[in-house]
């Protein structure tokens, strides 16, 4: 709604890891029939295949997976369809069995409210968008690429550093319009060896703090940027102990944790809440199983991608709209995927542009911007937030070690060092959880 779009100042983009709809969001369609979901797939008779079994969606009772399911670009193709000839969408469980053959069910398997209770909240009190994509059916990184640019040098997760494509930042500072990450650990973009740069040289943290800052800043809007990106400590980054980010192992009591921080912070002032728009949202399905088959829909190449193009868009993945300006219970159905995001921002900062030729392309996706169904805020402070309570679960299965560490972390842990080597100072300073690496190399 353009009218919601003028008066919102502060836009809010949280993205999580590596979660299908239907495996976290799934449920709501038992109270919510506008949705698609658990309930839609079992009208249908849906259910994943494998070795002459059926596994049709049941909710899970543990909170981690003991192994991260197979999702590039290869593994996404066997999980829409394993075998020739079997229905989409229906191959995600014998997937699984090629790294898990133990126990493949996990990712055909989805949580309720008692397990997502933060998420629950917010789709109670605002909206849901059930036909959010992923943009490409690929893994971190060249989703993450699409949602900061509109398109992808790359298809796979690598473990070197990023390739120096524009991202968002570069359109907003092209735009002037302010701007801020706040993370848990090293921002993702902390890949790119620019970014690196712009990290090191931030000195006085104008573009780059830490989510410990978010709800004190949140409490003074005048010096808010207008874009505010807010990320997790990631499974893959340099503290997995810690991470928060949904991405297996990690379990999800913790996502859930974060995001509640995140809306509180974002909620706590009336004057920042009765202006302001959060998305929350995940990068990718993460080898989880969803029912709806992805758009059809040509990704451009004008780049110089050298990768075969892809035809469609990648898996649902869940995605709330959490502000005054939409109605609570709400259900958005239009086809959206993360470029959704840098179409509301060129509405509402460039009007009449759009935001790049590769983003105007995809045209069966809508801009976020249409999910506000409210041309006024609604009036009073932001719905309370439950308080954060045990979560409930059945059981709790092993969380597995990984023991050869993945692309995305050996590709965290060279872009780390290499920021050591551009000012260790600097970077003990902006991070001085890990002081004594920046300072002694170790």
């Amino acid at each position: 709604m353009a009218g919601a779009l003028e008066q919102i100042e502060h836009i809010f983009v949280l993205m999580m890891e590596n979660r299908s709809f239907d495996h976290m969001l799934g449920y709501l369609d038992a109270g919510n029939p506008s949705i698609a979901g658990i309930a839609d797939a079992r009208r249908n008779g849906y259910a994943n295949l494998f070795n002459g079994a059926t596994y049709a969606p049941a909710p899970r009772t543990d909170p981690a997976v003991a192994i991260d399911p197979l999702h590039e670009r290869e593994d996404i193709r066997s999980q829409m369809r394993f075998k020739p000839g079997d229905p989409m969408m229906t191959g995600f469980v014998a997937d699984y069995a090629t790294v898990n053959p133990a126990d493949p069910y996990p990712v055909g398997q989805y949580y309720e409210a008692a397990h997502v209770p933060t998420m629950d909240f917010l789709a109670r009190e605002f909206c849901v968008c059930d036909r959010w994509f992923a943009c490409l059916p690929a893994s971190t990184q060249p989703n993450r690429l699409m949602a900061a640019s509109g398109y992808a040098l790359r298809d796979h997760t690598l473990s070197q550093l990023f390739d120096d494509q524009d991202i968002v930042y570069d359109w907003l500072d092209a735009h002037d319009v302010s701007w801020r990450v706040y993370s848990e650990g090293f921002p993702f973009f902390a890949l790119m060896p620019k970014v690196q740069k712009r990290i090191v040289a931030d000195v006085w943290d104008r573009y780059f703090r830490g989510l410990v800052a978010l709800d004190a800043d949140c409490r003074a809007p005048d010096t808010l940027p207008q874009v505010i990106f807010i990320e997790p400590q990631f499974t893959d980054g340099a503290d997995p102990d810690h991470a928060d980010d949904d991405h297996p192992t990690t379990p999800i009591t913790r996502g859930q944790e974060l995001i509640l921080r995140v809306y509180n912070a974002v909620s706590a002032n009336q004057a920042t809440w009765s202006k302001s728009m959060l998305i929350v949202t995940y990068d990718e399905h993460g080898g989880f199983f969803d029912h709806v088959e992805p758009l059809a829909l040509a990704t451009p190449q004008n780049h110089g991608e050298s990768y075969t193009p892809f035809a469609t868009t990648g898996v649902r993945v869940p995605a709330l709209i959490v502000s005054p300006f939409v109605a609570p219970g709400s259900c958005f159905s239009q086809a959206l995927d993360h470029t959704s995001i840098l179409a509301m921002l060129a509405e509402k900062y460039t009007p009449g542009l759009s935001y790049s030729a590769d983003v105007a392309a995809r045209t069966p996706i809508a801009s976020a911007a249409h999910a506000l169904n409210l041309s006024a805020p609604r009036p009073g402070a932001a719905p309370a937030a439950p308080a954060p309570r045990p979560p409930v679960f059945a059981a709790t299965s092993p969380v597995v070690p990984r023991r050869i560490p993945s692309a995305n972390t050996i590709a965290f842990l060279n872009a780390i060092e290499t920021m050591r080597q551009l000012d260790p100072q600097a970077m003990a300073h902006k991070y001085p959880a890990y002081k004594d690496y920046f300072l002694k190399g170790r």
